[in-house]
């Protein structure tokens, strides 16, 4: 469920659906930019940057919960949809480049 929420909303998510969601963002920056419109709105996203990951492959661990509804689920990956229309305002990219570039990031990976 929370695997397709947030691929609904254009996300890169790795691996399969577990009560880890890893999403793949990508630009450090951008990734940046997510995490404090994410903490304006009460939300505490662990973002992993560069050393953690290669350069320019940052992303957000999220843990879920069993206690999680569908309906908290799905808020939460509107809010993380709007950190990223946000953050893509803020930097310039283009939000069809970013999900290109997290395409070719994990077929390279795989």
């Amino acid at each position: 469920m929370a695997f397709a929420s947030f691929k609904s909303h254009g996300f890169t998510v790795i691996g399969s659906e577990s009560a880890v969601l890893p999403l793949l963002i990508g630009d450090t920056q951008l990734a940046r930019l997510m995490a404090k419109r994410l903490y304006d709105q009460n939300i505490l996203a662990n973002l992993i940057e560069y050393p953690a990951v290669p350069l320019n492959q940052s992303m957000f661990r999220v843990q879920l919960s069993a206690n999680f509804s569908a309906h908290f689920i799905r808020d939460l990956a509107y809010k993380f949809a709007d950190a990223m229309e946000y953050a893509l305002q803020k930097t310039h990219i283009n939000h069809r480049t970013q999900t290109i570039i997290n395409e070719t990031i994990k077929t390279i990976k795989s």
